[in-house]
């Protein structure tokens, strides 16, 4: 498992932040915030996962709601 930070972000305003071990990114971003993920979308309301080792970042939407 790898350590990952998880924010939550709303427009440019970071509104939650968690660390999380996890096998991927999207298993991070799903396992902080309790719904499944998708590739980001434009939109308001999205998810920064960045990898503690090396700093990569990914971006995820929720799945199945609107942002």
């Amino acid at each position: 498992m790898t350590s990952y930070k998880v924010e939550e972000i709303l427009g440019e305003r970071i509104i939650g932040t968690h660390e999380v071990a996890a096998s991927s990114p999207a298993g991070a971003a799903t396992r902080a915030t309790g719904h499944p993920m998708q590739p980001r979308i434009p939109g308001a309301l999205f998810v920064r996962v960045t990898r503690s080792e090396d700093g990569t970042v990914a971006e995820f939407s929720f799945a199945g709601f609107p942002c």
